[in-house]
């Protein structure tokens, strides 16, 4: 009966060094394909939180106006808080060429978290809604 059961564990060795290696190249390359859609899977949604902090400000924006008749180029006079103060902050946020009838806000890509193939660009909207994402 011995001789059965190292019969039967010969046939259960693991597995070898070749065949582990061609798992972990497998999983490498996969993974190469991967991870370049994710970074830009979450590179869209920080463009995403730029775009609702940059609707945040246009409404603080008209709320402002309605009291005060202008609107201004003054964060920390909107009665929101400040964006720029936020954690895990990844643009920079700035009211600009604030008139009597016009303003723009703009989100500039700062480097907090940016990958070297992420360009610095900003993103721009206008009092009339119009969103412009540029490099």
């Amino acid at each position: 009966m011995v001789s059965g059961e190292r019969a039967d564990r010969a046939g259960q060795q693991g597995f070898t060094l070749i065949e582990l290696m061609v798992v972990v190249v497998i999983i490498s390359i996969m993974a190469s394909f991967a991870l370049p859609k994710y970074q830009k899977v979450v590179e869209r949604s920080r463009q995403g939180e730029a775009y609702l902090i940059l609707g945040t400000l246009r409404d603080a924006e008209f709320r402002y106006r309605a009291e005060e008749g202008v609107y201004t180029n003054q964060l920390n006079v909107l009665g929101i808080d400040d964006p720029n103060t936020l954690p895990n902050i990844y643009f920079d946020y700035a009211i600009e060429d604030a008139s009597n009838e016009t303003f723009t806000t703009r989100a500039t890509r700062n480097s907090y978290r940016r990958l070297p193939e992420v360009p610095v660009y900003s993103v721009t909207l206008d009092q009339d809604g119009n969103l412009v994402r540029g490099y």
